[in-house]
């Protein structure tokens, strides 16, 4: 399982952008005692699809460390 806050460090972004992809069900995770959790398949799919729209995809090798690490 993955937190907002693990997630910003690893993407390098705002601790509230992955809350609000989560909000907005971007990013799909849940609400467990007023934190959000997401797996890591969660995870996976939202990259995948961050990167077929074109997006600026995250670090390849960081994505990869970090789900190893999962």
């Amino acid at each position: 399982m993955w937190t907002p806050f693990t997630l910003s460090d690893l993407w390098g972004v705002n601790v509230a952008t992955v809350e609000d992809l989560c909000q907005r069900g971007r990013l799909h995770g849940r609400f467990v005692n007023d934190a959000w959790e997401i797996s890591t398949a969660a995870v996976e799919r939202f990259l995948h699809t961050r990167q077929r729209m074109g997006q600026r995809p995250v670090p390849r090798t960081q994505a990869v460390q970090a789900l190893r690490l999962a």
